[in-house]
């Protein structure tokens, strides 16, 4: 059974299967969900660009199986945690935040493994959203300790990176960093 949140919680929508199931049509109602958001009149000039409405998904096994597959990495996809990361623009800032990403998740003890560029269709977006879109990104991440422990270090790591983008005037937005939102 499907709970579907209404048009009257103007902004915010829910949708998941109270046994846990994952499904395709769990997505597509998460879609319409996002659709319905029109409503609120939050469109731009250019009658396409909205006010950032999105969704969240777990990432599917076959997904993080495939990317391992694609670099030879034979390993435990369950011992992976997974960063999304939405960058600036600017090659200069990512690299920045790649280095200091790897160098302090190095410190906690994890063992970056790479850098996944996340597949996006740009052709519903507007021309304000596009000039203005984050590149976004997966940190692929492993750990071989106590799996309690890099949670907590997880978000120690997050704050960190944050922090350091903050002080130098860089865009940068970490969604999720955790090893709860892989291969579920």
């Amino acid at each position: 059974m499907l709970y579907k949140m209404g048009k009257s919680s103007c902004g915010v929508g829910f949708v998941a299967s109270i046994k846990g199931e994952k499904s395709n049509r769990i997505l597509k109602i998460g879609l319409e969900s996002v659709r319905n958001l029109i409503h609120r009149g939050a469109v731009s000039a250019d009658g396409k660009t909205g006010d950032g409405a999105g969704i969240m998904t777990q990432i599917p096994l076959r997904i993080v199986k495939k990317e391992f597959e694609k670099r030879g990495i034979n390993l435990d996809p369950e011992k992976v945690a997974i960063g999304v990361f939405f960058l600036p623009n600017s090659k200069e800032d990512q690299q920045f935040i790649f280095d200091i990403t790897e160098s302090f998740a190095k410190e906690l003890g994890f063992s970056p493994l790479f850098w996944r560029e996340v597949p996006q269709d740009e052709n519903a977006l507007g021309e304000i959203a596009k000039s203005s879109k984050p590149q976004i990104k997966h940190l692929y991440i492993r750990y071989d300790g106590n799996w309690k422990e890099a949670e907590r270090k997880l978000y120690i790591l997050r704050k960190f990176v944050e922090k350091k983008a903050s002080e130098r005037k860089i865009s940068l937005y970490i969604p999720s960093l955790s090893t709860k939102k892989n291969c579920l």
